[in-house]
């Protein structure tokens, strides 16, 4: 299965977001609780916050070819 990847796009953050707390849970399941984790997703994934990421850093998505709706993952790149 290949992918394309791409800019994100603001219809893409509702994906951004389910993948982000599915992809959170799977990864701190049993070391750091749900709440905890689902205030954090929450705050770092809100809307507002993608809205912000997309104008002013780079944020790419990745999508599966068969589908160029469904978006299967997601690139952030931060400068420290």
């Amino acid at each position: 299965m290949i992918s394309i990847i791409r800019h994100m796009q603001k219809n893409d953050i509702i994906f951004v977001q389910e993948i982000a707390k599915k992809s959170w849970h799977q990864t701190y399941e049993g070391i750091i609780p749900n709440e905890i984790q689902d205030r954090f997703i929450v705050a770092a994934y809100s809307s507002d916050r993608l809205l912000s990421r997309l104008e002013n850093s780079l944020f790419l998505v990745a999508v599966l070819e068969e589908s160029y709706s469904r978006l299967c993952k997601f690139f952030k790149y931060c400068r420290w």
